[in-house]
């Protein structure tokens, strides 16, 4: 062990530095991420693969290769999408009903009422009922897509000129007493578009695996309600509607690459904390196989039917628990510091000199004779 006088991270102050251990700078999120996760990420079937994989910027986690190991990670997931579908139909519920009164004191209170404003209400009344569902029923991972589709859908026969088209009615004598230009933009059914995606991405942990599908079905839906509309009035001609649908794609793209890169990190830390488990398991039963020895193995201690021969075989081939806390004199100090080391080999709580690292940049307190650093 060397001290040294004076060390440039700690002034005039005395440190102690050992012999042995590494003195490393503390890593990095991009190493530590290397340290912790690099190597499982063989356990995880990814898209795309082969060739096209290196000139991929993204790559998304599909499922485990393993098939039990998916199952488990599904059923640890459950209880986390339930409590996530409850907020998230309860958002969607408080928010469609902050439209419905809103729309509640423009609606035309005619008798009987016009088709257009009938498929305008039942687009609303359906959110409702969807929302109530993902909140109230526990509805499963692979039919949150289609029930989202249905919100999409929804949100865009909720436009007037979309709901008189549909029934053959003209939006002017309708809805006449609204503000032509909201009339003929499609605006407010692009922001309630984005706030689905976002929703279904963002606040429902939705697998990749079946979400990448919202990413072709938001865009198609929005075409197919929309393409087909007159030109010149709503929304520009097929060019621009087209190009609005690559904006929605784009969205859906990048919300979809966000919940990607939060289920690679879910994954993985399902992995560390299984394999924790098990080392876990591993370690309570090494140390009941301990204890079961020390009280009644081949080893144990009873003065009145055993006794302890010295053999340095013995103590180095056993762990015995009774031979380290013994105080009755019995054993040698050696025999004991022996059975000591063994004993922390097979518990893997001895920790090699080589295996320690300190952190000269992170100081937990000096003093006079030293100082204490985090490792």
């Amino acid at each position: 062990m060397e001290v040294s006088e004076r060390d440039e991270n700690f002034g005039p102050t005395n440190f102690l530095d050992v012999q042995g251990i590494q003195i490393v700078k503390e890593a990095e999120p991009e190493e530590k991420f290397d340290t912790l996760f690099r190597d499982r990420l063989d356990q995880i079937r990814w898209f795309p693969t082969g060739k096209i994989a290196r000139y991929s910027i993204v790559r998304v986690p599909l499922c485990f290769r393993d098939q039990s190991m998916e199952t488990a990670f599904v059923r640890y997931r459950a209880p986390k999408l339930n409590h996530s579908a409850f907020n998230a139909g309860l958002l969607a519920l408080l928010v469609e009903s902050a439209i419905i009164i809103m729309e509640m004191a423009s609606f035309d209170y005619v008798y009987p009422v016009p088709s257009c404003q009938l498929v305008r209400i039942n687009a609303m009344a359906m959110t409702l009922i969807v929302g109530l569902l993902i909140a109230l029923c526990k509805v499963k991972e692979r039919f949150l897509m289609p029930l989202c589709g249905l919100l999409v859908m929804c949100a865009l026969l909720h436009h007037p000129y979309r709901s008189a088209e549909i029934t053959g009615q003209d939006v002017f004598q309708y809805f006449g007493g609204r503000d032509h230009s909201g009339l003929l933009s499609d605006s407010l059914s692009l922001g309630n578009l984005a706030a689905i995606i976002i929703w279904f991405y963002i606040a429902l942990p939705v697998r990749c695996s079946l979400g990448i599908a919202m990413v072709v079905a938001t865009p198609s839906i929005y075409l197919a309600l929309t393409v087909w509309l007159p030109y010149g009035h709503f929304e520009g001609d097929l060019q621009h509607r087209i190009s609005v649908a690559f904006r929605i794609l784009g969205i859906c793209l990048l919300a979809f690459l966000g919940r990607s890169n939060r289920e690679t990190y879910e994954r993985l830390e399902f992995l560390v904390a299984k394999e924790s488990k098990q080392h876990l398991n591993k370690e309570k039963a090494l140390r009941f196989a301990a204890e079961h020895e020390a009280e009644g193995g081949p080893f144990s201690l009873h003065p009145a039917e055993k006794k302890w021969r010295h053999e340095d075989s013995a103590v180095l081939s056993r762990t015995l628990s009774s031979i380290i806390f013994d105080g009755s004199g019995k054993f040698e100090s050696q025999d004991q510091l022996r059975a000591m080391v063994h004993f922390g080999s097979e518990e893997h709580w001895i920790i090699d000199a080589a295996d320690l690292a300190l952190f000269p940049s992170l100081t937990l307190g000096s003093g006079s004779f030293g100082a204490v650093l985090k490792g």
